[in-house]
């Protein structure tokens, strides 16, 4: 059984304000518990909550993010899933909050193809993303396909193509990953 426990501050590390990182009191905390249940399949269960208040506003927005995962080794596919379900009470931070929290869920599913196992000089990745929300202009759906080579262990050339099915919009993403 995998087990963590996490206690963050909610904004992430940028540029310091003043001498901190993090711009306000309150705090968040993971959870995460992941279970195997036969070599070639792993379920999980996470848990995210906190408060957060900009440096711009006296009120705050209090979120529950949680949901479950899994992941599924077949031969030389690895299937990962998650779904997502989120509330927030007031995710403008307004004077006054919505009068029902803002609902938002979504998840992916990646299926990652390695013909020699981790042993594999090059990998296949096809990714589906989505996302649905009571608050406006952030649903979301995305497929992508990556391939990527590894040249040796530390640089790998890849490639990535993505399509958005709401916008009906695509990207091409190519590149050098390196590691020293």
């Amino acid at each position: 059984t995998d087990l963590a426990l996490e206690v963050l501050n909610g904004n992430g590390i940028g540029a310091p304000i003043g001498e901190a990182f993090d711009v306000d009191k309150y705090k968040n905390y993971l959870l995460r518990i992941s279970q195997e249940i036969i070599p070639q399949f792993r379920l999980g269960v996470f848990g995210y909550t906190g408060k957060e208040k900009p440096q711009t506003t006296t009120f705050t927005n209090e979120f529950l993010m949680f949901g479950p995962d899994f992941t599924a080794d077949i031969d030389r596919f690895q299937l990962n899933v998650q779904y997502i379900a989120r509330t927030d009470d007031n995710p403008e931070f307004a004077a006054v909050a919505p009068a029902s929290k803002i609902k938002t869920d979504g998840g992916f599913a990646e299926l990652i193809f390695s013909p020699d196992y981790d042993k594999s000089r090059w990998y296949a990745t096809l990714l589906y993303n989505k996302v649905n929300s009571d608050y406006p202009g952030i649903d979301y759906q995305s497929i992508t396909g990556n391939f990527t080579y590894l040249i040796a262990t530390n640089l790998r050339l890849t490639g990535e193509y993505t399509f958005e099915t709401i916008t009906k919009t695509s990207s091409i993403a190519m590149g050098f990953f390196s590691a020293f």
